[in-house]
Order: C-alpha cells, then structure tokens, then sequence
C-alpha cells in the first residue's frame, strides 16, 4: 500500500517541478532576449527624503520598447546597506526581477540576493541566496516584490511623462 501512494506523490512532485523547471528557462530566455536587445537606457537620480529626514539618492534606469517600459531598475544606500532591484516587463507585464541587499557592519558586510519569477501576477518561484529578510517567517515575497515594482515603476513612469509628454498608457497588472 505504502507504494503505491509513494508512485503518485512522486509522479506529482516531477511534474510539478518540470513545469516550473520550464516556466523558468522560458522567462529566462525572455530576460536573455531583453538584456540583448536594450539598445538605449535612460538613468537618473531622485532625492527622498525618509522618516529620520535623511536624504537619500535613488538610482533609476530604464529601457524601453515602442514606449513600452520593459526593464526598469532602482538602486540606493545608506550607512547600513546598498539594495539593487530589478524588473523585467515584456508588453509591460512583470515576469522576472532580481533584487540584492549588502548589509554593512562596521569593515564587515554580508551579502543578500533574490531571485523572483512570476505568471499571470502571481509569484511562481524563487531562490533566495545568504542571510537576510527571506529568514524572517513574517516575510512575504510576492508582496513585497510586487510593492517594490508599482512603485519604482510609478516612478518611472512619471519621469517619462515630463521628459516626454504623453505615452501610451502602461498597463498595471502583472502576467505574462
């Protein structure tokens, strides 16, 4: 008895994992193909003030196709550490985004890093590397990732809009 529910707890496991192991090589392909593709990037910084009032400077990047947002970045520090994030949108949907936190300690530091793939606004998969928020049980990925787009992108989004007059209208769900 015990295998034959061994046998369908296994073939369920491997078919679950092939699906993800295949959602993933595609979203990596779409990423590969964005990164190669990203012939113009646009930088620039934005002063922000946070609840101790100390300014700090944000580091924005995009890429864009056909006024269409299909990379977008943030970057910025601060005595304790030094948080990277990205997000890949092609047609403007999230389907991949990676973020990386060093922490400073004195002359030490440690280092943090995720990796995020997501399928119609949802969270499919990711892999977290090192010491850091994934270790606290109240910690949420899909919300945070997703909290973390909106509002870069917003960001984003209105620069474009004072560089460049009106775009085309960007759409704010995420699937692929």
């Amino acid at each position: 008895m015990r295998k034959l529910i061994f046998i369908p707890v296994l073939l369920v496991s491997y078919f679950a994992f092939a699906q993800d192991s295949q959602l993933r090589r595609k979203i990596d392909s779409c990423v590969l193909k964005i990164d190669s593709s990203r012939t113009k990037t646009i930088f620039f910084t934005k002063n922000e003030k946070t609840i101790d009032n100390k300014t700090i400077v944000f580091k924005y990047q995009y890429s864009s196709k056909q006024n269409h947002l299909e990379y977008i970045a943030r970057e910025y520090s601060n005595r304790d550490s030094s948080v990277k994030q990205e997000f890949y949108m092609p047609g403007s949907y999230l389907i991949f985004s990676t973020e990386s936190i060093t922490y400073y300690y004195g002359k030490d530091s440690i280092g943090w890093a995720g990796i995020y793939y997501f399928s119609k606004g949802k969270l499919q998969d990711h892999e977290t590397l090192g010491h850091g928020k994934s270790e606290l049980d109240t910690w949420n990925p899909e919300a945070e990732v997703l909290r973390n787009y909106h509002k870069v992108k917003a960001v984003i989004v209105n620069y474009m809009r004072k560089m460049n007059g009106p775009i085309v209208p960007l759409k704010t769900h995420n699937a692929n």
